[in-house]
């Protein structure tokens, strides 16, 4: 997920590989459900997804972007 004001990625979403489907073979479906959920569908699986802003610790403790993606559900 990339921030186009910021400039930078606010986090990679992983998929795991299927043994019998080929991931490349299938389109990822993006929906925004509100300001800061996203949804995202790929092959048989979907994950919603919330923007958060980092806590001061967060963000004092490490080199970090403002915001993060941060997956809450799968299925």
């Amino acid at each position: 997920v990339y921030d186009l004001v910021a400039r930078c990625s606010l986090g990679l979403i992983q998929w795991e590989k299927s043994p019998n489907r080929s991931i490349e073979d299938y389109r990822c479906n993006l929906l925004w459900s509100a300001n800061r959920t996203l949804m995202i569908g790929w092959v048989d699986t979907i994950r919603i997804c919330v923007i958060r802003k980092r806590s001061q610790i967060e963000l004092q403790t490490r080199d970090v972007t403002e915001y993060l993606v941060d997956p809450v559900y799968t299925f």
